[in-house]
């Protein structure tokens, strides 16, 4: 696959700010309970549906394509 330049809408620019975005705080109660299930060793199942509201999908080979 050849190099590519990134697109002016693919670029790694994050926006920052020292306080709290309005983004952050919609995501605040999600993002604290996201780290709290990763200090207990929640796995990700475990953590989709309760914090996320996501649905758990069994992955079969069956299920599973190659790109």
């Amino acid at each position: 696959m050849p190099d590519r330049e990134p697109t002016p809408d693919a670029t790694d620019d994050v926006s920052w700010s020292d306080r709290m975005t309005e983004c952050d705080d919609r995501c605040y109660e999600t993002n604290v309970r996201l780290l709290d299930a990763d200090k207990a060793s929640m796995t990700r199942d475990d953590g989709a549906r309760p914090i996320l509201g996501i649905p758990v999908v069994p992955v079969s080979p069956r299920n599973m394509t190659r790109h």
